[in-house]
């Protein structure tokens, strides 16, 4: 998968998010599903273990999408749907424990 380098403010850390390239945005989750949520959990991961309230997870083309505490809660309920209904429940268990330290 094709990397899009993005330095995170204010430490200055260099992050390699995973770069998306489609050309319609209904596309994003019809092709590349389960690479999304992937990275939604790793930033919602980091962005809890750094005690920040945004964190960037993926870009599209040069646009960054990112994450935020307050949304967190919906986002690990969407991901935790999703491993649930391709029984990835190891997955499961992990948004679970995410979500406690909500």
């Amino acid at each position: 998968m094709k990397t899009f380098e993005h330095i995170l403010e204010p430490s200055g850390e260099v992050l390699n998010l995973p770069l998306f390239e489609i050309d319609d945005p209904a596309d994003l989750y019809k092709l590349h599903r389960e690479e999304v949520y992937g990275a939604i959990i790793e930033g919602l991961d980091k962005m809890l273990a750094s005690g920040l309230d945004r964190y960037p997870c993926f870009a599209v083309h040069e646009y960054v999408f990112e994450l935020n505490r307050e949304s967190a809660l919906d986002n690990l309920n969407r991901c935790q749907a999703y491993y649930e209904s391709i029984e990835e429940y190891e997955t499961c268990s992990r948004l679970q424990k995410m979500k406690d330290l909500l």
